[in-house]
């Protein structure tokens, strides 16, 4: 349920921004998350 709340809204965050900015903040987003992973993680 909640993935599904999230795919909904970054859809409709996708449709409001156009696709320049949507594909910036996309990349933003997973940058930030796969950093985490392989930066954050190993360490705790």
């Amino acid at each position: 349920m909640i993935i599904a709340v999230s795919i909904f809204f970054i859809i409709v965050k996708g449709i409001i921004f156009g696709d320049l900015k949507t594909q910036q903040w996309l990349t933003s987003v997973l940058t930030g998350f796969f950093s985490s992973i392989i930066l954050t993680q190993p360490i705790k």
